[in-house]
């Protein structure tokens, strides 16, 4: 387990190999290494694990716009990329169908993706505002669907979307009618093809293919 806290007496990253009983502070990353957030309503999150390979964790800074990889279990950290956009409402998710293949949503920095595990990242060129980005069960077995809050093509209002070729095209999903407002968090279904799940300050939305 790897815990990022960024408004607290302790703000730091740790580590726990004993379901949480104790822990450990992370070596080799910076002073507050993952910013979180200072209220209820910050949809930054800095930290992921790798959800194929249990022992990778990495992090974000935006501070200085780089990456961090822990391969130990998170009881060490590496910087292995620098560069990228520097926002501190940012958020990454790893694909749970592939090792090392990752996702950086950073609002008007876009939407950002490393398939090394961290070491290099390409922005794709056809979204222009990245809010909030999500993975679920795809199509197939081998290629998840994207979830994204944002902008892309020139769009002139925001969206949710669905990706299911990994962001070379995107559909529009919601109604102007329904949607969230001041939405917080998204989460693609693992287990349902075309179902996502985003929490707002006026309720839990949920939305499905037909």
């Amino acid at each position: 387990m790897v815990w990022a806290t960024g408004h607290a007496s302790h703000w730091g990253v740790s580590y726990s190999t004993d379901t949480g009983a104790t822990w450990k502070t992370s070596a080799g990353l910076p002073a507050k290494a993952a910013y979180t957030g200072f209220n209820i309503f910050s949809f930054m999150t800095p930290l992921c694990s790798d959800r194929v390979n249990g022992s990778k964790f990495y992090i974000y800074r935006f501070d200085d716009a780089t990456f961090y990889r822990s391969i130990d279990g998170g009881a060490s950290f590496s910087r292995v990329a620098s560069g990228l956009p520097r926002e501190p409402n940012a958020n990454l998710i790893a694909d749970f169908t592939k090792e090392g293949d990752l996702w950086l949503s950073a609002k008007g920095g876009g939407l950002w993706r490393s398939t090394d595990s961290g070491e290099t990242w390409n922005k794709l060129g056809n979204v222009q505002y990245s809010g909030m980005i999500a993975i679920g069960k795809g199509p197939d077995e081998k290629t998840p669907s994207l979830y994204l809050i944002g902008k892309f093509d020139g769009q002139k209002n925001e969206g949710i979307y669905r990706s299911d070729d990994l962001g070379t095209s995107w559909l529009r999903i919601n109604i102007d009618k329904i949607y969230p407002n001041d939405w917080v968090y998204m989460c693609g279904d693992r287990r349902t093809y075309g179902t996502v799940y985003i929490e707002s300050s006026n309720g839990i939305f949920y939305g499905q293919r037909k």
